[in-house]
């Protein structure tokens, strides 16, 4: 049996003036940087065996794939604000 997980986060970054927002040809949006590359901000998993002690995403190659397969959609707006 399994039930729905839904997982919301917001993050606020202060960024250099050259980045720009760029969408795909499939319609997806994506952080343009200066130096040619692309950035898309998902999720990426962390794991603890002691939470008070830290956290890594060591080892997390399997976990993620996992979550990759568990995700049922996935929802993410760019936008500048002033």
């Amino acid at each position: 049996m399994t039930k729905k997980l839904e997982i919301t986060l917001k993050l606020y970054m202060h960024v250099p003036d050259d980045w720009e927002l760029h969408r795909s040809v499939y319609e997806t949006d994506m952080i343009k940087l200066p130096n040619g590359q692309y950035l898309d901000m998902t999720y990426a998993p962390m794991v603890s065996a002691h939470p008070e002690e830290g956290w890594t995403t060591e080892g997390t190659y399997g976990l993620l794939e996992e979550l990759t397969h568990m995700a049922e959609h996935e929802d993410v707006a760019y936008e500048f604000i002033p």
